[in-house]
């Protein structure tokens, strides 16, 4: 993934709204465009994680918003989520498992493809 780093956030003390943030801004142009990507049943099943006390982290890409690929449409690619009540990070098949055993289908379609790598192969090969 070459884009921003987004992560989800409740705010508000009594509305506990979901909204993304990048590492360094609530507001940026990069937050503000991942934000119109949530919608629908995606918006839905993301609030619905969010309430449940995990935290979302995606990577933003799009045309304008890349440093080496290139990307033909804006996009938000679930990565990993967090447990707020044990810090406990699910991934890869992990997260995949999590999101069918509790429903989640539409994020799965939004699920970064994870591949192995032999271990024989050396980075500058990739």
């Amino acid at each position: 993934m070459d884009g921003t780093l987004i992560s989800t956030f409740l705010h508000g003390r009594a509305s506990k709204e979901v909204r993304l943030k990048s590492k360094q801004s609530l507001t940026s142009k990069q937050v503000i465009e991942a934000m119109q990507l949530l919608v629908d049943e995606f918006k839905s099943e993301i609030e619905r994680l969010v309430h449940l006390n995990y935290t979302v982290d995606m990577e933003y890409t799009s045309p304008s918003n890349h440093v080496f690929v290139s990307y033909s449409q804006p996009q938000l690619t679930v990565l990993c989520i967090r447990s707020h009540a044990n810090g406990q990070t699910l991934f890869g098949t992990r997260l995949k498992t999590f999101l069918i055993e509790n429903n989640f289908p539409t994020i799965l379609n939004h699920l970064v493809a994870f591949e192995s790598v032999p271990s024989d192969v050396t980075h500058k090969q990739l």
